[in-house]
């Protein structure tokens, strides 16, 4: 209270804001003006004074060499290095190329770029940002922390920007507690005045990250500070997850009162009623789930009325809740000063003056480029018509369980095969497997059901292979899915000890009525669109597991198979990775599938194109897991749209176990579902076309997957095929030519 206090009276005691030419004459100028923004933290020479950032260094930090010289906070002594303008050109230029290969998770480009103007002594505040901001986004954690520890030596104070783009990195890795002891460093800063206060873009990445790892109590904590000690208000942003993170734990009742505190906010964005209508379903309230589906339609309605074609309206992509480091651009643009800011809403000066201080949410900081709009103009048409569908389905669903049944429909119940009847046979008619119905199910959701298929893995490595301690970690974990600490925990916790080796090997097969079934799995599901169409397909023939590490989009997995009744699908929520290499067991699936994963960067290292900066899952560490959890004859089916990307798998699995740990399933060069070669290295090939039945992708037909929705609005059309079968015992050695026997082709035909 006495530091908010003594903030209060030092904002009432500031200056009104400096003009234009205070800035310069603060700034870059010899003379004493009353300074610019940043005059006080590192203005260019000459005496910064009461600067709007004074506070840091007491109004002394401002005072530079003279010339062109760079100040540093508080004065700092020992450095005075003069700058030429050809110098300080020079140094815009490097930030902007350094920008420009974070953006595309080229690290060690931005190294480069970064290790020179250290070791010339020209590094300004962004040269230390943008490089944090390329360690964040290529998952170099320690590299980002040790970027920020190396900023503070060279005399800058991390502002708010710099301590976004370091939680960023830890929320991607879902280390919450890492976050919290960032927000602890920010408040401990010896002198008050050096105290950072989270913004709201702090707030919303932290929300994001609980989000995504499943933290419903730390982000509700952290969410309840924001006006009671930063005095700071929510965003739609903020809203948005804060509201998506409580239906996700069936806290309905508090997601509710928020969404309707913060109406007018939310009222053009769907992804909040849709929260609530899943909730509402999975909760077995079906007015409350019809109402908020059919708010989730006229929301709906309401943003594609309002769009205005410039792109961004919150994507899901990792770019949209990237702490904005400042876009470079040249020095002495013209631009004027604009409420505090240097530059456009969207760009100011990359040599450590400006700071831009556009509101937190993810859609404020949206470029005008032509590009970025098409692409999201594209994403904003795949992701509304998921969410009308989503939406009509849950809408069908509440109605229909809602209406009262007729005397007809009770006795068409009552002829429907007895629940003692295998899933198989209640899905045969005369011999003939049934066509899964299209919509929704009729009946009420078996939530406990679908809770034992359910797996959660946070916590699972603090666990190690002790099988008490992994039963105990799986329980605690579905809490973020509803499950309420007590009974029902407990009665989880012994289900899943039950299942569960004495080293902690988690038997798959028997989350499954039938375990006996084949198992395919797809890794990287996101919200299991094409693995729940795929185990309908599949339904009495083989069971399926769903891995997705982002909890959100489990969640919507999770609710998608309970609300469909698709008991043949369990939902793994976590590393996949860990998964299989540690807690899977060998030769358990039958099937493997990665459709569409995230390159480690977006375009070829301009170093070497071998060498991906940026951390990802298919790796070769990966790819030998996932041939000892494979069954001998097992598929491996990866589907890319990116070329490069699909290279690098390329190479990676001709390395692998010197090209005999596979052999390639030819595809049909002919016919409807013909696809052509692209590129091969061995006895690996990548195919060019759309995958079918060849590749294992049964469910073709009329089904849309998110990405046929996108590719349907833009300009990609590129789909990048490798199909693979395990080489392994009773596999004759001509099947490494790509030619699987006859044998090997008979064991397998249900893949």
């Amino acid at each position: 209270q006495q530091q908010q206090q003594q903030q209060q009276q030092e904002q009432q005691q500031r200056p009104p804001p400096p003009s234009l030419a205070g800035f310069w004459a603060g700034s870059f100028g010899g003379g004493r003006g009353r300074g610019g923004e940043f005059a006080s933290n590192g203005g260019f020479g000459g005496r910064g004074g009461r600067g709007q950032l004074s506070s840091r260094g007491g109004g002394r930090g401002g005072r530079g060499r003279g010339g062109d010289e760079w100040a540093r906070r508080d004065g700092a002594p020992g450095w005075t290095k003069t700058l030429d303008a050809e110098t300080q050109a020079q140094v815009v230029a490097d930030n902007q190329s350094m920008a420009k290969h974070a953006q595309h998770k080229q690290l060690t480009e931005a190294t480069a770029i970064y290790e020179k103007l250290v070791a010339a002594e020209t590094a300004n505040r962004f040269s230390y940002t943008i490089f944090l901001n390329a360690c964040a986004r290529c998952d170099a954690v320690e590299q980002a922390s040790e970027t920020l520890t190396h900023m503070v030596k060279a005399g800058y104070s991390p502002d708010v920007v710099a301590y976004t783009t370091l939680l960023k990195a830890h929320c991607a890795r879902g280390d919450i507690a890492a976050a919290d002891a960032l927000l602890l460093q920010m408040a401990a800063a010896p002198n008050v005045r050096d105290v950072v206060k989270p913004n709201v873009r702090f707030v919303n990445t932290y929300l994001r990250g609980c989000l995504l790892a499943g933290h419903v109590d730390e982000g509700w904590a952290l969410f309840k500070r924001l006006g009671s000690q930063w005095r700071l208000e929510p965003d739609l942003s903020t809203v948005e997850y804060i509201v998506q993170l409580l239906a996700q734990a069936l806290r309905l009742g508090e997601a509710e009162a928020l969404a309707t505190k913060y109406a007018a906010l939310v009222a053009a964005e769907p992804a909040i009623p849709l929260a609530l209508a899943r909730a509402a379903a999975l909760a077995a309230e079906f007015r409350k789930c019809e109402a908020h589906a059919r708010d989730t339609l006229s929301a709906i309605d309401r943003a594609e009325a309002a769009a205005d074609g410039t792109g961004g309206d919150g994507s899901d992509d990792d770019s949209d809740d990237e702490p904005r480091v400042p876009t470079p651009v040249s020095l002495g643009t013209g631009r004027g000063y604009n409420g505090g800011n240097w530059g456009s809403a969207q760009k100011v000066v990359a040599d450590g003056k400006g700071a831009n201080s556009t509101a937190g949410g993810k859609r404020a900081w949206k470029t005008g480029d032509e590009a970025r709009a098409r692409s999201n103009d594209a994403y904003r048409s795949a992701r509304r018509a998921g969410q009308r569908s989503d939406a009509q389905s849950l809408l069908d669903l509440a109605v229909a369980l809602l209406k009262p049944k007729s005397k007809k429909q009770k006795n068409e119940e009552d002829a429907k095969p007895d629940a003692g009847a295998t899933t198989k046979e209640a899905n045969t008619q005369d011999g003939k497997k049934a066509a899964p119905e299209e919509g929704v199910m009729l009946t009420k959701p078996d939530l406990a059901g679908a809770l034992h298929r359910l797996v959660l893995c946070k916590g699972l490595a603090a666990a190690g292979a002790d099988a008490k301690k992994a039963a105990r970690a799986l329980a605690k974990a579905s809490r973020a899915f509803g499950v309420k600490q007590g009974a029902s925990e407990e009665r989880l916790r012994v289900y899943f000890k039950s299942r569960l080796t004495n080293k902690g090997v988690l038997s798959l097969p028997r989350l499954f009525a039938e375990p006996k079934l084949p198992l395919k799995a797809e890794i990287c599901s996101g919200t299991g669109e094409w693995a729940c169409a795929q185990a309908l397909h599949d339904e009495g023939v083989a069971n399926w597991l769903a891995m997705e590490w982002r909890t959100d989009r489990t969640h919507v997995a999770f609710s998608r198979a309970a609300l469909g009744g698709v008991k043949n699908l369990a939902l793994v929520g976590g590393d996949a990775a860990m998964l299989l290499g540690e807690r899977a067991g060998k030769g358990v699936l039958d099937a493997l599938y990665v459709n569409h994963p995230e390159p480690p960067q977006q375009n070829g290292a301009e170093l070497d194109p071998d060498a991906p900066q940026g951390k990802h899952l298919l790796t070769s560490a990966f790819f030998k897991s996932v041939h000892l959890a494979l069954k001998d004859g097992g598929m491996l089916c990866i589907v890319s749209d990116s070329q490069w990307y699909a290279g690098l798998l390329l190479r990676t699995l001709a390395g692998l176990y010197d090209g005999a740990g596979f052999y390639n399933v030819p595809q049909p060069t002919k016919g409807d579902e013909a696809m052509r070669e692209h590129a091969r290295q061995g006895v690996i090939i990548v195919y060019e076309g759309r995958p079918g039945p060849a590749s294992g992708h049964n469910a073709s037909g009329d089904f849309r997957s998110y990405f046929d929705r996108l590719w349907d609005t833009s300009r990609k059309t590129e789909r990048y095929v490798i199909c693979l079968r395990k080489k392994g015992g009773g596999v004759p050695a001509e099947g490494i030519t790509g030619k699987p026997s006859v044998e090997a082709a008979g064991r397998h035909t249900i893949l």
